[in-house]
């Protein structure tokens, strides 16, 4: 070569100066073409790839590392300025040489491959698609959620709304907000993750719509989540009272207690939520419910029975801070019973009405205020979160029943309704004030009522302790681990930590705030985790697919409605999967399985009339993907058997849905599929082919040293 390497060409004369940008420009030219900075990129690059590879996906999966490395803008910005280097590398070296030609070509199967790394991330599709046995699907997720507001006028439905754009009406208009969450709990950047910058990568928070008066805004996100209802108690248990339960820690039972709001058309029997109840393993019952009401509190700490039962029970009444007791074998044949001096009676219309076709220790009242005024009050025996009280004239009570004779006739729903009512039980109310009160009640006539105290050297009740039925065999101390206290029955949302491998579908949550027209609110907003059985039974159906859990919420305006909603992204392929059946083989002795594939079929999909077979009985097997090219875009999908869903069977809910009556199927499987669509694949084949040609070339295509020089000694 007659010039050095690293000379530029220059049509300036030598004695007249350059220029400062010109200058620059040949330092910055030469700087990004250097060694120096080749060594320290590719140093940078193996160092990255090198804990990503082998360190990280030890904890995160591929999403997670896509996030926080392999997508985030540092490392694209590495890609950009390691190719720069790898070009200026090559063209600062013009004209090449023939001993520099190899040198070209692996330079240009790195840019080549770099390219092709970059039209995979720009174009590429990657997301899961799943289906049940015997039915078919063509939405590929790719896990991504997004933001869909929905406007329709204030003064109707979306509906309405709808009908009315048909017939040149107004119309809802939609808006669809990007939505870039992240894979983790907002609140775990920077603590539960710190092995890693994850922060550095871009995520949508705070404002992400603005316009013509509506404005959206996102609080807080949980990747994973779940709805707890409140108030929420959760015991442990020592079935030796001398024993202090917190010195158990892991080995003592516990049992969780939930309060939640009543479903729809039952608040007024309901008003302050469902209780629920819980079986120790001793048999004694936990029943926890809650209330609002001062007079209801005061009626359950007056509601210990004196004296006999009898054959029919005791029923112990509370009205206007006096409390009254009967023996309902004394109200039987109809006959009214005043209530002391209040102007009330009470009539005991039945015993042990029939429920599910079954009886049921309970009381049916009817009190009445002279001739005019009569409310219904129901009472269980071994139920009695179950009450309905007399809320109209202020009358609350319990039912109190001994030992229930057996019937003869081995029913064994009967038989359980008896051991419910003859077992040990206890009782737990949360008052009106917050606060926590117990009783415990076991055969024959042992009942103990009274607040539950608090922990000691605390004001709260955390790790409370309470001992109940004495010295009997039934003898336990119970301990508070967990008590959200509600005023009301609600939702409390949750996060989960984050698992590599999730036991179930992740449930995401977005805490946003959402402004119409001046109009502000908050809520959680629930993505769909996964697809739920009503989903896949509208895609089987062809019907619109549902893209929010329960109702979307709406925010009223001056003049219009706008609802909200939090889809996951969706692909709709050109061609549909249907699952014939789901294969799956079992370790010898365990229950590990050590073989699944899926027997599927591509076909055409059709609006009218049944789908249009491509390609039938394809085995997906674990690792052995296949390629199959969309007819309508001419993209290759390759497919990858993933993982599978337990099976449904008889009885549940989703079987029921899916499965026709004259189906002679026992479980119904469902099958997940990895679906990808690399557009880069073929320029980082040819890249690599690039890279291999030149090492050979490099290596191969020279004479060797000895033989030229002996030739040229000759």
């Amino acid at each position: 070569m007659t010039e050095s390497a690293l000379s530029l060409p220059s049509s300036r004369p030598a004695s007249e100066p350059r220029s400062a940008w010109g200058t620059l420009f040949r330092a910055l030219f030469r700087a990004s073409a250097s060694l120096e900075l080749a060594v320290v990129l590719i140093a940078v690059y193996m160092a990255v790839l090198i804990w990503a590879t082998m360190v990280m996906s030890r904890w995160y999966a591929d999403s997670e590392l896509k996030f926080g490395i392999y997508l985030s803008p540092w490392f694209l910005a590495l890609n950009a300025l390691l190719a720069i280097n790898v070009l200026n590398a090559a063209l600062i070296r013009w004209p090449w040489s023939r001993r520099q030609r190899p040198f070209v070509i692996i330079h240009a199967g790195i840019i080549v491959l770099l390219i092709g790394s970059w039209v995979s991330y720009r174009f590429g599709i990657d997301g899961t698609l799943s289906a049940f046995e015997g039915t078919a699907e063509r939405r590929l997720f790719t896990g991504e959620h997004y933001f869909l507001l929905r406007v329709a006028p204030a003064d109707g439905s979306e509906a309405g709304s709808a009908a009315r754009s048909s017939t040149g009406g107004s119309a809802v208009a939609e808006i669809t907000v990007p939505f870039r969450s992240g894979p983790f709990n907002w609140q775990d950047y920077g603590k539960e993750h710190s092995r890693f910058p994850w922060s550095l990568s871009p995520r949508d928070r705070g404002l992400l719509f603005d316009r013509d008066g509506i404005r959206l805004e996102v609080l807080d996100y949980y990747h994973d989540s779940r709805r707890l209802p409140i108030p929420r108690l959760v015991l442990s248990v020592a079935e030796d009272p001398a024993i202090r339960v917190g010195a158990l820690g892991r080995q003592s039972e516990q049992a969780s207690l939930e309060i939640s709001p009543a479903p729809r058309g039952h608040g007024t029997n309901r008003p302050f939520g469902m209780g629920s109840r819980a079986e120790l393993a001793n048999g004694t019952r936990l029943l926890f419910w809650m209330t609002g009401d001062g007079d209801e509190t005061a009626a359950f700490l007056a509601s210990a029975p004196e004296g006999p039962l009898g054959p029919q029970g005791q029923l112990v009444l509370y009205h206007d801070g006096r409390t009254y007791r009967f023996r309902c074998d004394e109200l039987l044949g109809g006959r009214k019973a005043p209530l002391g001096e209040s102007g009330l009676e009470i009539e005991l219309v039945g015993l042990n009405p029939q429920v599910m076709g079954f009886a049921v220790p309970a009381a049916q009242l009817m009190i009445h205020r002279g001739d005019d005024s009569s409310e219904r009050m129901l009472l269980y025996a071994a139920l009695p979160h179950w009450n309905h009280h007399a809320r109209k004239h202020r009358v609350f009570g319990s039912y109190w029943l001994g030992a229930a004779a057996d019937d003869g006739n081995g029913d064994q729903r009967a038989a359980q309704v008896r051991r419910d009512t003859e077992s040990p039980r206890v009782d737990i109310l949360q008052g009106h004030d917050g606060q926590l009160y117990y009783r415990s009640w076991r055969l024959p006539d042992e009942c103990r009522i009274g607040r539950w105290p608090a922990a000691e050297g605390a004001d709260s009740l955390l790790g409370a302790e309470l001992a109940v039925f004495g010295e009997s065999p039934s003898a336990m101390r119970l301990r508070v681990e967990e008590y959200i206290a509600s005023p009301q029955p609600d939702w409390k949302i949750t996060p989960l930590p984050y698992r590599r491998k999730p036991e179930q579908m992740r449930q995401p949550r977005a805490l946003v705030r959402l402004t119409v027209d001046g109009k502000k609110e908050e809520f959680w907003l629930a993505g769909p985790a996964g697809e739920s059985g009503d989903d896949q039974r509208r895609t089987v159906v062809g019907q619109q697919r549902r893209v929010s859990v329960g109702q979307r919420p709406t925010v009223v305006g001056q003049r219009r409605r706008v609802s909200i909603s939090m889809p996951q992204e969706a692909v709709a392929l050109g061609f549909e999967v249907f699952l014939h059946r789901f294969i799956q083989k079992l370790d010898p002795g365990q229950r590990r399985p050590s073989y699944y594939a899926s027997v599927v079929d591509f076909r055409l999909p059709a609006e009218d009339g049944e789908a249009k077979p491509l390609k039938e009985q394809v085995l997906i097997e674990l690792n052995r993907p296949i390629d199959f090219v969309d007819p309508s875009t001419g993209r290759s999908y390759r497919l990858f058997q993933a993982s599978f869903e337990p099976p449904r069977r008889p009885g549940d809910p989703l079987f029921e849905q899916l499965v026709r009556p004259d189906e002679p199927r026992g479980k119904l499987n469902r099958s997940i599929f990895s679906v990808s669509y690399d557009p880069g694949r073929t320029w980082k084949y040819c890249g690599s082919l690039l890279i291999v040609g030149g090492i050979i070339w490099l290596y191969y295509g020279r004479r060797p040293p000895r033989r030229r020089g002996v030739e040229e000694e000759a």
